[in-house]
């Protein structure tokens, strides 16, 4: 049976892929046990209320951080004589850009809504994406664990929905950002906007995808963090003690990005040695301190 579902598998296919291994392959006890407990978890109203009302404000919060980041660059470039970086009007480009990718966010999360493995063929949004549930093959086969998975499902149609949002906000306010660069204005500025959204250049596509990544808490880890992360991963078992991982270690990062306390660590933070990012990092800083002081 195997050989005659390969015969026919389109191998440029891979939500075609996904599913023949997930027919065939032999999966460990364990992994089903996990896959259960975490649907369970995940299945409780308040955990999918929290996943978007995350995504949600860190969308949200993008766009003042971008505006101000564009005003502390003017006196940064004046002072020391440097190259613009980052521009006040990118705000507006990614509320432009956001609203204007609701259509197409819709439509993606539908998808993956009616098809679990909608997830696995979805190259443009989805491919660097880790969902915290196990992006790996579902591991309980059958009817049954379509129904265990539903939760698996609606986690991955928001997260689809946001992502797709969060690129249609960068890819507008990214391409903005390097037409401003050239000087441009009025009809011309608008046109190599265009230009550029139509054929990115490939730097500003993983740059893209990094701040999606970020954005829904998916940032990779690295050093320890990522040493524990594989650790997991190895030791299946510990998962019943950290059952979720990347993303509540990125939220704790995140809320210590919000800090002075962050500049301890500048040397080693790769958004901060980032040129092309370093004054957004600021400007998230500055605001967020302003916010958590006027809290206490």
């Amino acid at each position: 049976m195997f050989d005659n579902a390969i015969d026919n598998l389109d191998l440029q296919d891979p939500i075609a892929v996904t599913k023949i291994i997930h027919q065939y392959q032999k999966i460990p006890f364990i992994y089903k046990v996990l896959e259960y407990w975490r649907a369970a978890l995940l299945s409780a109203l308040i955990t999918q209320v929290r996943n978007i009302t995350g995504n949600t404000l860190f969308l949200a919060f993008d766009v003042p951080v971008r505006a101000f980041a564009g005003g502390l660059d003017v006196v940064r470039a004046k002072v020391r004589g440097k190259e613009r970086t980052v521009y006040a009007g990118e705000a507006l480009k990614l509320i432009y850009g956001g609203v204007r990718a609701v259509p197409q966010a819709t439509r993606e999360a539908m998808k993956q809504l009616r098809d679990e493995y909608y997830i696995y063929g979805s190259r443009e949004q989805m491919q660097r994406m880790n969902i915290e549930a196990g992006l790996r093959a579902p591991a309980i086969k059958g009817v049954k664990g379509a129904i265990i998975r539903i939760p698996y499902r609606f986690l991955g149609m928001m997260d689809l929905f946001s992502r797709t949002i969060k690129t249609g906000m960068e890819t507008d306010a990214l391409a903005y950002r390097e037409a401003k660069k050239k000087g441009l204005k009025g009809a011309e500025l608008v046109e190599e906007i265009e230009k550029i959204k139509r054929s990115p250049p490939p730097e500003m596509i993983e740059q893209i995808h990094k701040r999606a990544d970020r954005a829904l808490f998916l940032e990779e880890m690295t050093g320890i963090l990522k040493t524990i992360e594989e650790g997991r991963e190895k030791h299946p078992y510990s998962q019943f003690i950290m059952p979720f991982y990347r993303t509540p270690v990125n939220l704790l990062r995140e809320a210590y990005r919000l800090t002075p306390l962050r500049l301890a660590t500048a040397k080693k933070d790769p958004w901060l040695l980032d040129q092309s990012t370093r004054m957004e990092e600021i400007s998230r800083t500055i605001i967020g301190s302003l916010i958590m002081g006027s809290l206490i």
